[in-house]
């Protein structure tokens, strides 16, 4: 039965003693990092956990982060990244969601949550984890150390559990306002993370560097995916343009994943020529094709590298389709494209009645594949809205060419991706809406030099109240992640415009900021 400590254990087998797992703290082979694993379960075990229990980890990422994932999935329980730039509320409506009965929290983000009503919740244990070695703090009374009681916790054989058991949990904006767990099983994992490699030509002489957050399952899926290989990961806790470029020198790094911003970003590095980044091979990317201007800086800032666009979503395992590098040619129309589903993944498209679409015509995309997942934690009849018969529906709409290459012509779901993530603008109004004198609110995605997209609200007010710009981003940020929050604010006087089913007609609110310009998908 395929189980994800399988993976380590056969990692533990062929690295052998060579480091392989790095990162600010620790530098471990696959082997010892398992030993670690090992107790990690053992530890967790001794605090209740059993199999089919729910673990929330708010954590940056870092050797622990792994470290836990292979721990709570080894004895069977859930893991569930809870999404580091959540604010308090949003944390606490993941953590009743999952009915998470274990917290493990890095001290440094305690200071989000302490605020808050936990006992509300399921959660009977919090467990303070730092990333390295040095004794946690106490937080509070009833908090537990976990460098404390990992010293004296024994190994523990794994659990039988594996296959289409939940192994993880994520958490992902919905359309309907509110955080959705999106379950991927063991077997689900493991078949995308196989499917992946495949497409990118992986193998265990890689060196992979992890930047994107592992509370997304691009990020933790990237991790996941060196055990499969057995090679070696090293593991960015933040962001930070000249530590990542440090990172690569040093360490050799041959595979990265990034969003087109960042390429940019590196591109435009005043010091670039004092990096050697000769050792990378491949550069994974998503969040939007590439520009021909963006591959032509990629290309002089990584003259070694082939380039790969990923396309997928969460529910999707995450990995949908990856445009191969052979097609990244500047001035072609394929550039443009998704690419081709990964081996063993289904895409088709569909019309508003279900019938598949011949080539070239729009539709919605949708999805059937070992790597999609079974659907949203709890909720049934959200899951029952994602499919269509056998198919998982992605939201996206596009098309297929003649050679089955995959193309996003738009987003049915009023989607912004901002930098990389995604904002549903449903979400953003929701919080808009809870200030009393908003009448009516439209959040759209505003052209961003830097970001891509930008998140943009449109207000409506009650007749003679006042709010400025900054009450309104103020009010947000009491209720929202940071990414999510609008950039910028316009007030109206005059109502929205309105489709006649009385929807909110964004596309008209669009068209001026796009007028002229290339909308990002």
């Amino acid at each position: 039965m395929l189980n994800l400590n399988s993976l380590l254990t056969r990692a533990a087998e062929i690295g052998g003693s060579e480091v392989a797992v790095t990162d600010a703290y620790y530098s471990l082979s696959w082997r010892a990092f398992e030993a670690r694993c090992e107790r990690s379960s053992g530890f967790l075990s001794a605090q209740g956990l059993r199999a089919g229990d729910r673990v929330a980890v708010l954590m940056s990422n870092s050797v622990r982060l792994l470290e836990l994932i292979f721990a709570i999935t080894r004895l069977g329980a859930v893991v569930v990244p809870v999404n580091t730039r959540f604010a308090g509320p949003e944390i606490i409506d993941c953590l009743t969601d999952c009915g998470a009965h274990i917290l493990i929290v890095q001290p440094e983000l305690w200071e989000r949550i302490a605020a808050q009503n936990i006992k509300a919740t399921e959660v009977k244990t919090i467990i303070a984890c730092g990333l390295g070695e040095a004794e946690e703090e106490v937080l509070a009374p009833e908090v537990l150390s976990y460098h404390n009681l990992f010293a004296q916790a024994p190994a523990i054989l794994p659990s039988s559990c594996g296959g289409e058991d939940p192994a993880a949990i994520f958490y992902t904006s919905g359309t309907t306002g509110r955080a959705k767990g999106v379950t991927l099983t063991h077997a689900g994992i493991i078949i995308n993370e196989l499917q992946w490699i495949a497409a990118l030509g992986l193998d265990r002489h890689d060196k992979l560097l992890v930047v994107a957050p592992m509370f997304h399952a691009a990020g933790a899926l990237n991790a996941i995916g060196t055990a499969a290989l057995g090679c070696g990961v090293h593991f960015m806790a933040n962001f930070d343009l000249d530590t990542m470029l440090s990172i690569i020198s040093e360490h050799k790094i041959t595979k990265i994943g990034l969003i087109v911003v960042m390429l940019e970003m590196i591109s435009r590095h005043p010091s670039l020529s004092n990096f050697d980044l000769s050792s990378v091979k491949k550069i994974s990317y998503g969040g939007s094709p590439i520009s021909d201007k963006a591959l032509e800086l990629a290309r002089k800032s990584f003259p070694n590298a082939a380039l790969f666009q990923v396309y997928g979503q969460t529910e999707g395992g995450p990995t949908v389709s990856i445009l191969p590098s052979e097609c990244h040619i500047s001035g072609s129309a394929r550039i443009r494209s998704a690419g081709l589903p990964v081996i063993g993944t289904e895409v088709v498209i569909l019309d508003e009645q279900g019938e598949v679409l011949p080539t070239g015509e729009i539709g919605e995309i949708c999805v059937a594949g070992p790597g999609v997942s079974p659907g949203y934690w709890g909720s049934p009849d959200e899951t029952a809205k994602s499919r269509a018969g056998r198919y998982l529906r992605t939201g996206d709409a596009g098309y297929k060419d003649a050679d089955g290459y995959l193309y996003i012509s738009d987003r049915v779901k009023d989607m912004i991706i901002s930098g990389g993530e995604n904002v549903y603008s449903s979400e953003v109004e929701n919080a808009l809406m809870k200030y009393d004198d908003v009448v009516e609110c439209a959040v759209i995605g505003i052209p961003s030099e830097k970001w891509g997209e930008q998140v943009h609200a449109i207000l409506r007010l009650q007749e003679g109240a006042e709010l400025s710009e900054d009450k309104i981003i103020a009010h947000c940020r009491e209720l929202l992640a940071g990414y999510k929050i609008p950039r910028s604010v316009e007030f109206r006087a005059e109502p929205l415009p309105l489709s006649p089913s009385a929807k909110i007609l964004k596309t008209e609110l669009r068209a001026p900021y796009w007028a002229g310009k290339e909308k990002k998908i």
